[in-house]
């Protein structure tokens, strides 16, 4: 089923891959692009029939990235998606505009297991024309204190790296997912993925990624992140940890 989600999606993902000759903008909103111009609307048109900004249609902004996102919960299941759009650097020389999309299910058995599903695509840069697509599906379990436990199975398609945003070959992969959330004291949230996927080639070796990050509350529903990747080594000469290991941190004020 998520290789029959992807297909679907690989035919809309084209129209939004052409490149942009324009000008390069010096602000995020320069994403807004990928949607119709509502400053452009006849004069005759009522103004009640186009939104007076984007902030109308639940946008937010951060940094360089417009971000909207909808929780809904139906009688059976709760849906929750996401969509951002992200503008370029403009303190580094090349353009690099994208987006991102994502899906997700969550269908409850009981008080403590559900099933979940999940399905995004993404793109590093409109102008070099990067794009992924994911789809997993899943079991998960509510833990006491306020934890979750989550285990998928999925497969992606891609042509560039996420991680240092360069093109690479178009590929396949299947991988299994496992996740963790929980809820600290003083209301921290603590976050851990690993990702586990089979090598296709007797030269390199099976890789599993690591991610944990803590997520510090601030005022007003903003929050500071701070947090950890590594991999493991691909080849039967790998490179040192400290050269798979990469540290970040993040800022996000809601307004």
């Amino acid at each position: 089923m998520p290789e029959l989600v992807l297909a679907a999606l690989l035919g809309l993902i084209g129209p939004l891959m052409a490149p942009d000759a324009s000008p390069a903008p010096s602000s995020a909103e320069s994403a807004l692009r990928l949607f119709p111009d509502v400053s452009a609307m006849p004069a005759g048109r009522a103004v009640r029939d186009e939104p007076a900004s984007w902030a109308s249609l639940g946008f937010r902004t951060d940094g360089r990235k417009l971000s909207h996102g909808r929780d809904m919960n139906l009688d059976i299941a709760s849906v929750n998606s996401k969509v951002a759009l992200i503008g370029p650097d403009n303190t580094v020389p090349l353009r690099r505009t994208g987006w991102e999309s994502e899906d997700s299910l969550k269908l409850p058995f009981n008080n403590t297991f559900f099933i979940v599903g999940k399905v995004g695509a993404d793109s590093g840069s409109l102008e070099q024309q990067q794009y992924k697509l994911v789809g997993t599906t899943g079991l998960g379990v509510r833990l006491p204190f306020g934890g979750e436990v989550q285990m998928r199975r999925g497969r992606s398609l891609t042509n560039y790296d996420p991680d240092d945003l360069v093109l690479v070959p178009e590929h396949s992969k299947d991988f299994v997912e496992f996740s963790t959330k929980w809820t600290l004291p003083g209301d921290v949230k603590l976050e851990y993925t690993q990702e586990s996927s089979s090598s296709q080639s007797p030269l390199v070796r099976d890789k599993i990624k690591r991610d944990v990050r803590f997520a510090y509350p601030l005022p007003k529903d903003g929050q500071i992140h701070i947090g950890a990747k590594y991999e493991s080594p691909d080849s039967t000469t790998p490179a040192p940890w400290v050269e798979r290991m990469k540290l970040y941190m993040g800022l996000l004020l809601k307004r």
